[in-house]
């Protein structure tokens, strides 16, 4: 607090102004790491309330104010401060990174041609923040990917006498530019294509990968992939495809010796950020007078504490929200949840359950899963509304996490409701999630207290389930209770859960 004097003796209180302080979170994973690197710089632009034009719209000139991100995905200043109006006027935020100085009229210039480095070409943007004010000083970024990208996995088979030392890669007739419009998040495609040089990460002797950025709402109609493996040029062309932003496109490609031919056999998926399948392609010889030949392409589709916490009376809905279904989910890179959370090592699982609720007979460990083993729920009628199971806390820290993902596959009478542990006064307390009728792809929001009302039916397909934690994810609990699956009481539940993984 300070005072304020002048000639007249007038010594009034002067009411401190409020700074904003950002938070941020990255929606799926970055190029290179799972979060913030220390340092990444990121511009931020303040507007006022329902403004959609830059400059016309900037609030007390912040335009493009740096700051630099933690790892932990908090900002601080570089030397600028961004004060809330001291009549309690609203504001919008918009934010990017990677920081640029040349943005004029609030366009940022996109160029993809030179690929060393994809951490400083993967570009992405926030504009979630909006109506703040001097109440709410903390104002928390939720950035999405805006462009996309392509990775080309080279597998070579046990026994073929080829080398990855010296590979090289070349992508050719594929546009490099864009412009995205900062106030509207709008991208417009350039027109420039010129051939992009590939960074070959050598993974081991037999596996290398290829990765690039691309720009969305472009075709890989015209595009070219030129690989050179022990000084022979191989050619692959992709089907048609329309990028879109914030997906990664991946073909894996076999390489192997058969009677002096290579043979390349082509897969394709989207792993991380979101989901999608493309067709793979042929890889093949430059020279058509060798005997080296292409396979045909494959495109598979792998989608294939102490007590009862938040038991509360039957009072609110299930918080969810309907999202398109996805019938076969191919399984991400996301990290597990806890160890033991994709069913495959049962005996780190059980370490992890509180005393108190042991696994019960009726949930078991089964093959069937998505990509292995899965966890089975299957019972005429629970005496009781019931813990599948309850996870102890061991240190795991989610600050900076947005969502827990898991799948379910099967049917039943009764619905689930999730308990995710925070710290209370004496024991932890539960986030509560209730996932009323699943039928198809969903994302929840915390409720009131625990209910299991709705059905189960996934038509034998693996729905999936996304809990957003992005308002809690810093105060969930390392000690103790931790998460929680339940289900309800006398009905028949016959039921998979996998793949429980957080990001």
């Amino acid at each position: 607090m300070s005072f304020a004097s002048c000639d007249k003796a007038d010594n009034s209180i002067t009411e401190p102004r409020a700074k904003v302080e950002f938070t941020s979170i990255v929606n799926n994973l970055r190029v290179e790491n799972d979060s913030w690197t220390t340092g990444d710089e990121v511009g931020v632009f303040v507007l006022n309330a329902g403004q959609k034009n830059i400059p016309a719209g900037i609030y007390d000139g912040k335009a493009n104010v740096k700051y630099r991100a933690e790892s932990n995905g908090v900002f601080t200043e570089t030397g600028t401060s961004i004060i809330f109006p001291k009549d309690g006027s609203a504001l919008d935020f918009i934010a990017y990174s990677p920081y640029k100085t040349d943005i004029e009229n609030g366009i940022y210039n996109i160029n993809v041609v030179d690929q060393s480095d994809l951490s400083k070409l993967d570009f992405v943007y926030s504009n979630n923040a909006t109506n703040k004010n001097k109440t709410t000083p903390r104002v928390n970024l939720v950035f999405d990917h805006k462009l996309a990208i392509f990775e080309m996995v080279l597998q070579v088979i046990p026994g073929a006498n080829i080398s990855l030392d010296d590979a090289k890669a070349v992508f050719e007739s594929i546009l490099t530019t864009a412009t995205f419009n900062l106030a509207t998040g709008e991208l417009t495609p350039g027109t420039e294509s010129a051939p992009m040089n590939l960074v070959v990460k050598k993974i081991s002797d037999s596996k290398a990968v290829i990765s690039m950025i691309l720009i969305p709402g472009t075709s890989l109609e015209e595009a070219t992939m030129k690989v050179t493996l022990g000084g022979k040029e191989y050619t692959w062309k992709p089907e048609t495809k329309l990028i879109e932003a914030g997906k990664k496109y991946v073909v894996t490609t076999s390489v192997g010796s058969v009677e002096g031919e290579i043979k390349t056999i082509f897969g394709s998926s989207i792993t991380d950020w979101n989901i999608e399948n493309i067709e793979g392609g042929t890889l093949t010889p430059k020279d058509p007078g060798n005997n080296d030949s292409g396979s045909t392409p494959g495109a598979p589709d792998n989608g294939g504490g102490s007590g009862d916490q938040g038991n509360g009376n039957d009072q609110s809905g299930n918080g969810g929200s309907d999202n398109p279904g996805t019938p076969s989910p191919t399984p991400g890179q996301a990290e597990l949840l806890f160890a033991g959370a994709d069913f495959e090592d049962e005996a780190a699982f059980k370490a992890l359950l509180l005393p108190k609720f042991p696994l019960p007979a009726y949930a078991t460990f089964v093959d069937g899963g998505r990509t292995g083993k899965a966890l089975q729920i299957k019972t005429d009628a629970a005496k009781k509304n019931d813990f599948i199971f309850n996870i102890q806390g061991r240190d795991k820290n989610l600050t900076g996490k947005r969502k827990i993902t898991f799948y379910i596959k099967g049917s039943a009478q009764k619905s689930l409701s999730i308990n995710v542990y925070v710290p209370g006064k004496k024991n932890n307390a539960a986030k509560v999630f209730n996932l009323g009728d699943i039928t198809t792809d969903k994302t929840y929001k915390t409720v009131a207290s625990n209910l299991y009302k709705g059905i189960i039916n996934t038509n034998g397909k693996w729905v999936k389930i996304e809990l957003d934690i992005t308002e809690f994810a810093g105060e969930i609990a390392k000690k103790d209770n931790f998460f929680a699956i339940k289900i309800g009481d006398n009905v028949p539940y016959d039921i998979l859960i996998d793949d429980i993984t957080v990001e």
